[in-house]
């Protein structure tokens, strides 16, 4: 077996109106709803040729946590993203740092209770 990459993400929650709304608002883009295996989901549009699928998903096997799995999403200038999400309700986890050539991160805690790290490319 090889490693083909990541594929797909999944964002647990609670109120899948009240996070659809949330990360609309934060990210600037409408999420389309669909159920999916018998849970409820709200898919984030993809952009062509870059990243991969995602979505908000409530169901029984989903429990939203700040101790999970961290995904980063590439939304810039993270200290605007930042500033939104805490405007919505979410809490600053890890400010703006840099990682050097990589850019910087940041984290905060979601309308859901979940740890969600942002990623912000290097100037060139």
């Amino acid at each position: 077996m090889t490693f083909q990459g990541a594929v797909h993400f999944e964002i647990p929650v609670l109120d899948l109106d009240r996070a659809a709304r949330f990360y609309g608002e934060l990210l600037g883009v409408t999420l389309e709803r669909a159920e999916i295996d018998g849970n409820l989901a709200a898919l984030f549009p993809t952009v062509e040729g870059v990243g991969i699928s995602g979505a908000l998903m409530r169901g029984e096997s989903y429990a939203p946590s700040r101790d999970g799995t961290r995904i980063y999403l590439r939304a810039g200038p993270i200290e605007r993203v930042l500033a939104r999400a805490v405007e919505l309700g979410a809490t600053v986890l890890y400010p703006r740092t840099s990682i050097g050539a990589l850019g910087f991160v940041a984290e905060f805690e979601d309308c859901e209770g979940n740890r969600i790290a942002l990623h912000e490319s290097a100037p060139e």
